[in-house]
């Protein structure tokens, strides 16, 4: 709340899990906005500081399946935000995807929801930010070849901006 100067419409629950039973087993932590419920990968997480669990953790398994707890929270969080923020403006959910929608406008929504996740993280970690001109990342061969790109890194490039200028409004 703090660092964001934003006021939080509650709390999500949150629960760790096996990876068999997330959604989307190449992330490590998911938001379901129907329930407001915040699933991590219950094997892998590191902290910041240095601890013996974070030691042995490192020791035992390639960096690319460790993923940082504090870091992967925040996201998931800006998730919940904007769900939240949705909800108490509307009575819907964020980004409430359907089967009525379009593919692009499905691919707006994923960029935007990412985006602000991707803001609320690097907002919290303090994370040096640097705007680009968007076009960049969001274009067809991005999304192609790397999709995590074109969604994290191009919907921050998108929404940034406005959520700097115009804070909750922006969101």
């Amino acid at each position: 709340e703090d660092e964001l100067h934003i006021e939080h419409f509650g709390v999500p629950q949150v629960e760790f899990l096996p990876i068999e039973e997330i959604k989307h087993p190449n992330h490590f932590g998911e938001y379901e906005e129907e329930n407001n419920i915040i699933s991590f990968v219950e094997s892998f997480a590191i902290t910041p500081k240095p601890t013996i669990v974070n030691f042995f953790i490192k020791l035992a398994y390639p960096s690319d399946i460790m993923y940082d707890l504090e870091r992967a929270t925040h996201h998931e969080l800006g998730h919940f935000y904007a769900d939240s923020l949705s909800e108490h403006l509307t009575g819907n959910n964020w980004p409430g995807f359907s089967t009525e929608i379009t593919v692009r406008e499905e691919i707006c929504l994923k960029v935007l929801a990412e985006g602000t996740a991707e803001y609320f993280e690097r907002k919290m970690k303090k994370d040096t930010i640097t705007y680009y001109p968007v076009d960049q990342f969001l274009d067809f061969e991005t999304m192609r070849r790397h999709q995590n790109q074109f969604f994290y890194e191009g919907g921050f490039q998108t929404v940034g901006p406005i959520i700097d200028a115009y804070g909750i409004t922006g969101i």
